[in-house]
């Protein structure tokens, strides 16, 4: 079971717990259960921190690998066009491709 699924069942019984107390008119029992909860629905919290901040780190790197892959796609261009150098038009596009290389390196 995960973490999430565990707090949720904790959650929902201490609740329950919570409102039993009240039914009850057991208001120290109730105040311990609220306080019981209230640390559950933090920890949840900090999962879901957590979460966020994984998927922010596979968005960055996925950004990165994108990034990459174009340098690389230009290289791969560069490196076919001075196969093929010898005119004009293929040693402008090797210069142009070479700038965009180095602007967009990571």
């Amino acid at each position: 079971m995960s973490d999430v699924a565990t707090l949720s069942q904790d959650l929902e019984t201490v609740g329950s717990a919570a409102l039993s107390s009240v039914s009850a008119g057991d208001w120290e029992g109730f105040e311990r259960y609220e306080v019981a909860r209230l640390q559950l629905v933090m920890s949840l919290g900090a999962l879901a921190r957590e979460e966020a901040s994984r998927r922010g780190a596979v968005v960055t790197a996925l950004y990165r690998a994108a990034d990459q892959g174009r340098t690389i796609a230009t290289a791969v261009e560069a490196a076919r066009l001075r196969h093929n150098a010898g005119s004009g038009e293929a040693l402008r596009q090797d210069r142009a491709a070479r700038a965009y290389a180095s602007i967009n390196r990571v």
